[in-house]
């Protein structure tokens, strides 16, 4: 997978902190009607990637697309496994576009949200 995506982080105003994917996907916060419907009862907040944060994708981008890096998959992979199953256990809410889409997401940020 050549595409990088970097998301915003949600913080989650009731728990005081940012949502690990795992929460996010258990909470359905992949929808966008509930996402805006949770941002509209102020549930959460979406926050804007840090300077360091864009910057270090775009290295890795570039170091895996450009100067064949290899990166460690296994993280990914997880979170592809984990996007899987919620997905699946709400495939009739999901669209089809989105059940096949496939994306790299940075290590450091993996690391930090995926757990």
């Amino acid at each position: 997978m050549d595409n990088y995506v970097l998301f915003k982080k949600i913080f989650c105003n009731k728990d005081k902190k940012f949502l690990s994917f795992n929460e996010i996907f258990k909470r359905r916060l992949f929808n966008f009607t509930i996402i805006s419907d949770s941002l509209n009862k102020k549930l959460i907040k979406l926050e804007d990637n840090t300077e360091d944060e864009i910057f270090e994708s775009i290295v890795e981008f570039y170091e895996t697309n450009y100067k064949n890096k290899k990166r460690d998959n296994s993280l990914i992979n997880k979170y592809l496994f984990l996007r899987k199953e919620c997905l699946n256990n709400d495939e009739d809410n999901i669209p089809k576009f989105f059940q096949k889409f496939k994306c790299n997401i940075p290590e450091f940020f993996l690391k930090k949200y995926l757990d």
